[in-house]
């Protein structure tokens, strides 16, 4: 029996209607053949206009509105606020994007798939690991989570949420384990972490054994040549992995890559 969503799209918002809009329509082109479900989680701006943006069948508003900020726990939270309230609804894989995401290739379920760990809940062994690469000083000052980490045994893990795949049971052990342990808005009282790269991966891990592709590229600065490239082969700057279907782009309606992106598609 098929399911009755191939994947949902977990999504944080504030933009305008228009931009919005402009996500559905991108995450339904480069999803052919797919049933997806599309889920925004956005604020009270928003909320005040949402009506002005046409409805599908496949495209919900979460009715818990926040404001969401970087480098804070708000982003993280509202995924697995996301993930709750869908969570009643038969779907397979779980996708975590970013408002300023945008897919440039056709997705890959095969790909998606085979490289999405299934659940193997095990201790991943406590540690920092690289404290020169993330936001070390911040997770520490938190002792309630460092805490929850060591006597849980989990090794702090850091990736980019946006493009990142988990399976269905995956998500719910790791929105159950953070409602029994108390990762909620109450653990984060100095909040600085940007739980969405942090808690979120190495949850991951705990959850699977390892953390999973993303299937985003994340460069400092992205041109339009590293974009014409990876349309074109599905990598960029000499990288090994052809299997990147997502880049990070300006929500400015002026930017260069985005034109370039949604004229395509209306071009198309």
């Amino acid at each position: 029996m098929k399911r009755r969503y191939d994947i949902v799209y977990s999504i944080t918002a504030h933009e305008c209607p228009e931009c919005v809009q402009q996500l559905y329509d991108n995450i339904i082109r480069y999803n052919a053949g797919l049933r997806v479900l599309v889920v925004f989680h956005i604020n009270e701006a928003l909320h005040a206009v949402v009506d002005s943006i046409p409805s599908h069948d496949n495209l919900l508003f979460n009715p818990t509105r926040t404001d969401k900020a970087r480098f804070t726990a708000s982003i993280f939270l509202a995924h697995l606020d996301n993930y709750r309230f869908v969570k009643g609804i038969d779907f397979g894989l779980f996708c975590t994007l970013a408002s300023n995401s945008l897919f440039v290739r056709q997705v890959d379920m095969e790909h998606i798939e085979a490289n999405t760990p299934a659940l193997a809940v095990g201790p991943t062994g406590y540690s920092l690991g690289d404290t020169e690469t993330w936001s070390a000083d911040e997770f520490v000052k938190n002792e309630a989570l460092v805490a929850l980490f060591k006597e849980r045994d989990i090794k702090v893990e850091v990736a980019i949420h946006f493009g990142a795949y988990f399976r269905k049971e995956t998500m719910g052990f790791i929105a159950a384990f953070c409602e029994q342990y108390g990762i909620t808005t109450e653990i984060f009282p100095n909040d600085k972490i940007a739980a969405e790269e942090i808690v979120l991966s190495s949850l991951e891990k705990y959850a699977t054994g390892r953390v999973a592709k993303r299937y985003a590229v994340w460069l400092p600065t992205m041109t339009m040549e590293d974009v014409k490239e990876l349309i074109e082969t599905g990598g960029c700057r000499d990288s090994a992995d052809k299997h990147y279907t997502i880049i990070r782009v300006g929500r400015e309606e002026t930017n260069e890559i985005r034109k370039m992106i949604t004229q395509t598609e209306h071009a198309s």
